[in-house]
């Protein structure tokens, strides 16, 4: 399990890409460590918004996974949060779905797959 925190700032003028201003990693193993990882990533979360005040765009970005989204849903704390589905899990359940529209390793789906890639 591993949780980031990270904020940016708005891009310079010659950048497209915003500048990265804090970053912060919580990491857990095993899985039954779960209830320590959520306790000590909420303590974390609590310290770095009250440090960035408001008016701040928030994101969430996190895999697909239920237990991480139902955890995000259930909770008030994430309700004032962009949230999204980060690009390399997205484009994971993207290839399954392909592999269950068209024919699994065919020419179609390999094809359906970088143009719905592509558009990512």
């Amino acid at each position: 399990m591993v949780g980031s925190i990270t904020y940016y700032g708005s891009a310079p003028e010659d950048n497209e890409s915003p500048l990265r201003l804090y970053s912060h990693y919580t990491a857990r193993m095993p899985a039954e460590s779960y209830p320590t990882f959520k306790k000590q990533f909420e303590k974390e979360l609590e310290h770095t918004e009250d440090a960035i005040g408001v008016g701040v765009i928030k994101i969430l970005l996190a895999d697909g996974h239920r237990s991480i989204w139902g955890y995000v849903d259930e909770s008030p704390r994430f309700d004032s949060y962009g949230k999204l589905i980060d690009f390399y899990h997205t484009t994971e359940h993207l290839s399954s779905a392909g592999e269950v529209i068209l024919e699994k390793k065919s020419k179609e789906g390999s094809m359906w797959y970088k143009k719905c890639q592509k558009k990512l």
